[in-house]
């Protein structure tokens, strides 16, 4: 099953990668390169930092299922501006399984909590963050801090549920639990946005009415606070007499 979702995943973030590449009018070396980075660049540096061989020196589906992605979206390459509501599902999808595949090779490492984040984060975002880069893009993660959450929350829960990581109910909780929150962060947050839009223009239109109330209430709270003072006077000056 983990092999399954590495290639889903694979396939998921090379497809975003080429698509990138595309719309950047990259060549054709550049659309291979973002796509290889943006699907394998964050599992190579993970597997560097193991002492391992990268997998897809062992295991050929993995390029093969890279240059997949890359004919496809070339192939649709003039409808991408009609996949902008699909390409976000992706990448949810691509961020998920790789964020699970990183700390599921941190718990097979014996790391802990620290290791899980790590892994989990490099691998889900390290790649993206390559391939945004050689295609002069700002990654994403640097302008929405929401993107790292759904991995680290994976990470977290993955090292909570030590006992039970191996399980199918557990990996399909864990996967479900960090899509459904990376989708609430994409169509949440747009919803949320356009509710509260109006909110500062709605206050800068009573500001006036509220600061001439509290202006009003100042100036009656000085007129009595000085007539009390005069009363106060003219009593001491009585008694004084």
């Amino acid at each position: 099953m983990i092999y399954i979702l590495d290639i889903l995943g694979v396939f998921a973030f090379s497809f975003l990668g080429a698509c990138t590449a595309l719309q950047g009018r990259l060549n054709v070396i550049g659309v291979l390169s973002c796509a290889f980075l943006s699907s394998l660049g964050g599992g190579t540096i993970r597997e560097v930092m193991l002492d391992h061989v990268p997998f897809y020196f062992h295991d050929r589906q993995y390029l093969l299922t890279v240059l997949l992605a890359c004919v496809m979206a070339w192939i649709i390459r003039d409808r991408l501006p009609l996949l902008m509501k699909v390409l976000p599902v992706l990448d949810a999808i691509g961020l998920v399984v790789f964020a699970y595949i990183g700390a599921n090779a941190a718990g097979l490492a014996h790391l802990g909590l620290s290791g899980m984040l790590l892994f989990a984060l490099l691998t889900a975002v390290g790649g993206g963050i390559l391939s945004d880069l050689v295609a002069h893009q700002t990654p994403q993660v640097f302008q929405n801090a929401l993107y790292a959450i759904p991995p680290a929350l994976l990470a977290v829960l993955y090292w909570q549920l030590a006992d039970l990581r191996d399980q199918p109910f557990t990996i399909s909780l864990l996967l479900a639990s960090a899509f459904a929150v990376r989708m609430l962060s994409i169509y949440g947050r747009t919803t949320l946005t356009e509710k509260f839009s109006l909110i500062p223009i709605r206050l800068r239109k009573l500001m006036p009415k509220w600061v001439f109330g509290i202006k009003h209430v100042l100036v009656g709270v000085g007129k009595s606070a000085g007539r009390r003072r005069r009363a106060r006077s003219a009593v001491g000056y009585d008694q004084g007499a």
